[in-house]
């Protein structure tokens, strides 16, 4: 983590690849220094990541909505099952290209991450992905309930 005293923005970095030579890049902005403290942001980044990633697979039918059980609130859920019903039962999905039928086993690989502290209780992120060397970006919204971050937004393009 680079991680400059005072500094409102940092990068840190993350290994991908089965020999994890590829690194992305984490870019962490932050409103007020120490409104969330730079650990706490790097693991809601991780989190933000892996979420969008589960995300996704739902939408695709390759997971059960289930992996998000501990992960997001019910009515992120429901409405990334209802994207996943949508784009399964109409015929205009042909319109969505990260979520063709023929990228339906391809791996999602993160490629970039932008992540904003609002507030204590508030972290924001865009994610971008490729599926079969198709771009997909994905905004993901965490807040504090208590002690324990939960995500309340999840939507993709």
């Amino acid at each position: 983590m680079d991680d400059k005293a005072g500094s409102l923005a940092f990068d840190t970095y993350y290994r991908i690849g089965q020999n994890r030579k590829e690194v992305i890049k984490f870019h962490i902005s932050q409103c007020v220094d120490g409104d969330i403290d730079k650990r706490t942001c790097v693991k809601l980044a991780y989190n933000s990541c892996n979420i969008a990633c589960l995300a996704i697979d739902i939408v695709r039918g390759r997971l059960g909505s289930n992996m998000l059980r501990n992960l997001a609130q019910p009515r992120v859920i429901n409405q990334i099952e209802n994207l996943a019903r949508l784009l399964r039962e109409e015929p205009s999905a042909q319109q969505v290209p990260w979520a063709d039928a023929s990228r339906k086993h391809m791996p999602v690989i993160l490629r970039t991450m932008n992540g904003f502290a609002v507030s204590p209780v508030y972290f924001e992120s865009n994610i971008g992905l490729t599926l079969g060397g198709q771009s997909c970006w994905a905004n993901v919204v965490m807040r504090a309930c208590g002690h324990k971050w939960s995500c309340t937004h999840c939507d993709f393009w």
